[in-house]
């Protein structure tokens, strides 16, 4: 109980340290970066002063006061002074729309914007920088055209910056005609700047620079998390990562509105709902991510705000599009809806982050979503005392606050999901290493008992062989039923040998581990002659040792080694006459050590040669060989940093030389 008290103050005491950090980063904001802070005062008569020596040393004047409005009239420039014209007194950003001069409470309709300015100082030629006017505009300078967006009559919308040079010199009139049947803004909202076009084009180029570094970087995250959940194995994906992603993404869509009027798109409508629904989205994505990370249990009411979420990223999107062009009167209650949403929303997520079950990163989470709460909260309460200079709008920081924050918390899950799979991981490969030297040595001791008995009994079944032999050259007499019991003994006897054979091959085929001890050859071979002669010799060959007197030594297997000379001498004795001879012997020369098996057999052809230890060839496929032995034989040489090599001439025997370093 004591635990959860703590973890629950924990996350109060963030999310008050939050909202003070906040509400402090938006206060420098509002000093520092802020046009209604750094406006230009108009005096008793309405006039608007400017200093040259301010603009000049590259401080930009914000057009905020004194401004006349007259609603629903294109009133000339040289008209903005008779009398009987009905002026409105205004400062830019407290009418963003024509609603409240209508009857029917519609945005659209035209308004003429008059201001007066007073240059004190030397007269020159300023910048003037006119920030999206809705939809179409005309300005114009003492009564000259100056520039302007779009076309007013006939009407085409272009929502752009307007940059445009004024000469300013004592009293200048400055008029803006404007009309907007596009858009639920209207007219001039934000306030105008006058400064050299150097701190003109500075302003602008900082701005650019900015929502260009939050665009890229908050799309690199987006790509990030993407990859992230493409990455993961199928069974254990989870939306975590997508839901971050389209958080992400909805981001890049809402601030790309700087980037999209530079293009002069015709397709205003559209844009707008892209903005409006992008920013519905993020909130959607933000609700489903708090979900998800707080592990909470009630589904009945998350499912309602999903469903809500869901329904208002659709409205907004649609809203622009088909139903405003139709009932312009239903502006306001949009922008009310609206309004009241993202307050309704701003409050439900901090709860949401206070309520959750998420301790890991629990830090990053409040952080991130009370910084988000608190920018939707401040968007709509700062209408008409900020807009950034320089800089972006309350809710796009802690949007991409929001973004950086989950950021963080994303890349320390996938971290501990990687430490955890690196100890599983290493855990299931030390397993897999114990369990594999459990089985090889199994295997290895099994294998070897099946080779020595192998070998054992390959032994008396030589010698029934040779022994039925005899019986037949010695013409002992037989009676017929004996003849017949000594044929089947012959042929069962040929049986087991070849099944012998044939296990022997398996056995070599899938070779022991490797056991290499200093060996002693004049030993080894001496052992192996005193071992395998009787068998030899019962097939009739002579077997023949020839060893030199100094001892020699070298480093390898001493089964495998016996099973190479076993497969060679083994194989002379098959093409060796009963009264030919087989020597085994040992020479050494310039560092190797030479074993030679010679017979005096049928010998083997040249093209044979080429192939005799290659897998699978052999010269006896009636007698069911499988071209193994002497390729087994090569192998195993080659192991051990060996060749082997044969000489043979047709009719003059066959010599093997097995060449082995000292």
């Amino acid at each position: 109980m004591n635990h959860l008290f703590r973890e629950n103050l924990k996350k109060l005491l963030i999310f008050i340290l939050v909202c003070m950090l906040s509400l402090g980063a938006f206060f420098c904001l509002y000093s520092h970066d802020n046009k209604y802070t750094a406006r230009s005062v108009s005096d008793r008569n309405g006039i608007t002063g400017l200093d040259s020596d301010t603009l000049n040393k590259g401080k930009a004047a914000f057009l905020v006061e004194g401004w006349d409005l007259y609603p629903g009239v294109l009133l000339p420039p040289s008209e903005t002074h008779q009398k009987g014209v009905n002026a409105v007194q205004t400062f830019i950003g407290q009418y963003p729309t024509f609603a409240p001069f209508q009857a029917n409470q519609s945005p659209y309709g035209v308004a003429t914007y008059h201001l007066r300015l007073r240059l004190d100082g030397d007269p020159g030629t300023y910048t003037l920088l006119l920030p999206e006017v809705f939809s179409a505009s005309e300005v114009y300078v003492n009564g000259k055209p100056a520039g302007g967006s779009g076309s007013i009559s006939p009407y085409k919308p272009c929502i752009r910056d307007l940059v445009c040079d004024i000469d300013l010199n004592g009293i200048t009139d400055l008029v803006i005609h404007t009309a907007n049947y596009t858009h639920y803004y209207s007219g001039v909202t934000y306030p105008p700047a006058v400064g050299t076009a150097q701190t003109i084009h500075t302003m602008i180029s900082i701005r650019m620079i900015i929502y260009a570094f939050l665009a890229a970087s908050s799309l690199a995250v987006a790509l990030f998390s993407v990859a992230v959940w493409a990455g993961t194995r199928t069974s254990r994906r989870d939306s975590l990562s997508l839901w971050f992603a389209g958080l992400a993404v909805s981001f890049v869509l809402r601030i790309l509105y700087p980037f999209l009027h530079l293009e002069h798109l015709p397709v205003m409508r559209l844009l707008y709902a892209l903005e409006d629904g992008a920013a519905m989205a993020a909130i959607l994505c933000t609700f489903e991510i708090v979900y998800a990370l707080g592990q909470f249990q009630w589904n009945r009411g998350f499912r309602l705000c999903r469903g809500i979420a869901f329904g208002m990223t659709a409205v907004c999107i649609l809203i622009p599009l088909i139903i405003l062009p139709e009932l312009p009167a239903f502006t306001t209650f949009y922008g009310r809806m609206i309004s009241w949403y993202k307050l309704a929303a701003a409050i439900t997520l901090c709860l949401m982050s206070l309520l959750g079950k998420q301790k890991q990163g629990a830090l990053w989470l409040m952080g991130g979503v009370t910084a988000y709460a608190v920018s939707l909260l401040l968007t709509p309460l700062t209408w008409n005392l900020f807009e950034p200079i320089y800089g972006c709008w309350p809710d796009e920081y802690g949007s991409y606050l929001l973004v950086i924050c989950f950021s963080v918390l994303m890349v320390q899950r996938t971290y501990g999901l990687v430490r955890e799979n690196t100890r599983l991981t290493a855990h299931l490969e030390e397993e897999v290493e114990k369990q594999t030297r459990q089985i090889s040595s199994l295997v290895d001791e099994r294998q070897k008992l099946l080779s020595e008995f192998l070998h054992d009994l390959k032994s008396p079944v030589s010698s029934l062989m040779t022994y039925t032999n005899l019986i037949r050259k010695n013409s002992i007499m037989l009676n017929e039923a004996t003849e017949e019991q000594l044929r089947i003994i012959e042929e069962k006897s040929r049986d087991v040998s070849q099944q012998i054979t044939l296990m022997q091959e398996f056995t070599a085929e899938n070779p022991m581990k490797s056991n290499y001890q200093i060996l002693d050859l004049n030993e080894f071979l001496e052992t192996f002659y005193r071992y395998n002669k009787p068998d030899v010799e019962a097939n009739g060959p002579d077997f023949l040792l020839n060893l030199p007197e100094k001892s020699c030594c070298i480093r390898a297997d001493a089964a495998k080694l016996k099973r190479v000379l076993q497969n060679m001498v083994y194989n002379s004795v098959s093409f060796t006459p009963e009264d030919g001879t087989i020597s085994l012997s040992l020479e050494l020369s310039d560092g190797w050590a030479v074993l030679s098996v010679r017979d005096n057999g049928c010998g083997i052809a040249r093209d044979i040669q080429e192939k005799l230890f290659d897998r699978s060839f052999t010269t006896r496929q009636q007698e069911g060989g499988r071209g193994l032995g002497l390729y087994i034989a090569k192998t195993i040489v080659e192991e051990h940093g060996g060749s082997i090599s044969v000489y043979s001439r047709p009719g003059e025997g066959a010599v093997f030389h097995i060449r082995l370093p000292l």
